[in-house]
């Protein structure tokens, strides 16, 4: 329903469904995130932040997929300049307190949101130390998304520094952004340029000389 525009349809079908799977799968964390996505598709982002107030972000011991899930929808927050107060900072800190080396990407990723979204260099620091001494050790794991994983974090982070500083110097994410989609696939293309492209290019057009 989500990719077919039928945001609507979606939270009438979660709502009439959600005593089957509300705190009670492994996966309700993930369907009340797409319920949050459903309620941006209808522009009601303080729906959205309903959901995430109650059903992701209230889990005792949340694994990195209910991480994961907590930062894509703050990020989708985050681009459509809606203020979320203290939510990045208590995601962050549960970010901090996870071990992340030889984590998949994906999950790296979304903790960069996180410590980029904060400002907390010496965390989104450390990935990189840890990426540098598995590669002199020779013990780094081979995911299919290690080509992708360090550029996207740097680009996270530069465009972070850019929306702080009121968009000055984009060109520093914009440019990374680009190295990213030269190294990525299709799909994490297009997932990638989700993420950074409109934003960046609104700063752009918002910064001297343009």
């Amino acid at each position: 329903m989500e990719m077919q525009g039928r945001a609507r349809e979606g939270l009438e079908f979660l709502a009439a469904t959600e005593s089957a799977w509300m705190d009670t799968t492994s996966n309700s964390v993930h369907l009340a995130w797409h319920r949050a996505l459903f309620h941006l598709d209808v522009d009601d982002p303080a729906s959205a932040l309903v959901v995430y107030d109650a059903q992701i972000a209230n889990i005792q011991e949340p694994d990195l997929s209910d991480l994961a899930d907590a930062s894509a929808l703050l990020w989708r927050l985050h681009l459509r300049n809606i203020r979320v107060g203290e939510r990045w900072r208590s995601l962050a800190d549960r970010w901090e307190m996870r071990t992340l080396s030889d984590v998949r990407p994906f999950y790296m990723v979304h903790a960069m949101m996180a410590f980029a979204a904060t400002g907390r260099q010496a965390a989104a620091q450390r990935p990189f130390d840890e990426w540098s001494q598995a590669e002199t050790r020779g013990a780094s794991a081979s995911y299919a998304e290690n080509a992708l994983v360090q550029p996207l974090c740097k680009a996270l982070l530069a465009f972070a520094s850019v929306t702080m500083r009121a968009a000055s110097n984009c060109w520093c994410a914009y440019a990374t952004l680009q190295i990213v989609v030269v190294v990525a696939s299709p799909s994490v293309t297009s997932f990638t340029s989700q993420l950074l492209r409109p934003r960046c290019a609104r700063a752009m057009e918002m910064s001297p000389g343009h």
